[in-house]
């Protein structure tokens, strides 16, 4: 089933760290809602919110109907295996684990078990897909008028699937899903409860986290601004959607907002439901509240060096980094002393830029600035991306006079605790003006707010055992 089975053992679908399937437990199956994630404060994420708001976000974004896909395909090929009366004993089951592990240690894998654990599912979740998958072999030999030993390529597989589908066809409803159906095709049903869940199997633990993160926090934003009308939260809500809006039309220029959209299965008011835009809305509303535009600058004046540092005057640099270190060694093919000459020489073949990224492709030990060839980007005082040592060669040399003329400017050789580097500085960005600046403040105002209440770190995600 997209050859399930080898595509789960290929990484296809399934990644390591990938949630495992929820499992019940006998409070679930008397109908009450489990506490599925944990915050700062006392606060908590409940089963069904998690899943509607996974639902709400992943339907129809690449994953999620990917994940859409083997759900249904699954389910479709129990429903035709019923159909066609065809069963898979559990004695073809063993036979094809056995295999299957001889052919992964073969591999130079521990064994199937070992590949099982990684791809995130219990044993007896892979038992299941390989019955699934050993009924869609089944399935389409029958189809083709192949005898049970002949060989079936997954491809060919794929095709009677396929096409199985397309005689029956397949109806899909769009959200908000009112009626709580997703698909049909002929008797297979896919509900939005039962998708809901999948998402929360399936989806990387990464995502999930976030989704129960967002929900934390806007408690906590919440109990942050009691006072806060149901009108001004929704005029904070709307502004930030102009936002979004105003830099969509910047980004996206002949594509609506609407159609964007659209396009991953949204609609402007789940949109304003999100979880996410609501804490974009109301930190900003706690900044403008607490700190209005005096205390906007007072902030920026009392920490000026770190405001500053992070977002003023920056330089477009470059850099072709030779390995060395204090001694030559096995891991270190050079000393510094050694190095700095070999840039110096480097350095009078960098006539202009072009000269220098030349250099670079042939000459940068960095495979990742190999890629980029050379290139670091606007490098400001502060900048944490950037390593100490290249920072202040860069700002050394501005704040003792030096210049970056039209066409640019090589510096160095700079010393790292790695190896050498050979700058080429491009052009200057100054400081921007204070209506820039601000924005720069009150994001920071508002990433400590949210660092207060509530830290990606304090969430915790319940893990229950299974009934």
């Amino acid at each position: 089933m997209i050859q399930v089975f080898y595509a789960l053992l290929a990484g296809v679908i399934l990644t390591p760290g990938a949630c495992s399937r929820p499992q019940e437990t006998s409070a679930e199956a008397q109908g009450e809602d489990p506490i599925v994630a944990e915050g700062q404060g006392g606060l908590v994420v409940r089963r069904s919110e998690l899943e509607q708001l996974l639902l709400e976000r992943f339907a129809y974004v690449q994953e999620g109907q990917d994940l859409f896909d083997l759900l249904f395909k699954t389910r479709l090929l129990d429903s035709l295996a019923k159909e066609g009366g065809v069963r898979v004993s559990s004695r073809s089951i063993a036979a094809r684990w056995q295999d299957l592990d001889r052919r992964a240690r073969e591999a130079g894998e521990k064994g199937i078990v070992d590949q099982i654990q990684k791809s995130g599912l219990s044993v007896e979740e892979f038992r299941e897909y390989l019955r699934l998958s050993l009924i869609q072999e089944s399935l389409t030999k029958k189809a083709l008028g192949l005898g049970k030993k002949d060989e079936v390529t997954g491809a060919q597989q794929e095709i009677w699937l396929n096409g199985e589908i397309q005689e029956r066809g397949v109806e899909k409803h769009p959200p908000p899903w009112e009626k709580g159906l997703i698909a049909r095709c002929g008797d297979v049903t896919i509900k939005t409860v039962e998708y809901a869940t999948f998402l929360h199997a399936r989806l990387s633990r990464q995502k999930v986290v976030e989704t129960a993160w967002h929900m934390l926090l806007i408690q906590a934003l919440e109990k942050k601004l009691p006072d806060l009308s149901r009108e001004a939260r929704s005029r904070a809500i709307d502004l930030e959607i102009d936002r979004r809006r105003a830099g969509h039309a910047i980004r996206h220029p002949g594509v609506t907002f609407e159609q964007r959209l659209g396009a991953s299965g949204q609609t402007l008011d789940s949109l304003k439901s999100d979880p996410s835009v609501s804490i974009a809305a109301l930190t900003r509303a706690w900044v403008d509240r607490k700190y209005g535009e005096s205390g906007l600058r007072k902030t920026y004046e009392d920490e000026r060096e770190l405001f500053e540092g992070r977002y003023g005057k920056a330089v477009q640099a470059s850099v072709l980094l030779l390995i060395a270190g204090q001694f030559e060694n096995e891991l270190v093919p050079r000393n510094f002393e050694d190095a700095d000459k070999e840039l110096d020489t480097l350095k009078e073949r960098a006539g202009d830029f072009a000269d220098f990224r030349a250099l670079v492709a042939q000459f940068t030990e960095d495979p990742k600035g190999r890629e980029k060839q050379g290139l670091i980007g606007w490098v400001t005082r502060g900048d944490p991306r950037v390593p100490r040592p290249l920072r202040e060669a860069v700002f050394d040399y501005l704040d003792t006079g030096g210049k970056v003329p039209s066409g640019g400017i090589a510096l160095g050789p700079v010393r790292m605790e790695t190896g050498c580097g050979l700058l080429w500085l491009s052009s200057v960005r100054e400081s921007p003006s204070w209506e820039v600046m601000v924005g720069k403040v009150h994001e920071e105002l508002r990433r400590r707010l949210v660092e207060e209440l509530m830290p990606s770190r304090a969430v915790r995600i319940v893990e229950r055992s299974p009934k």
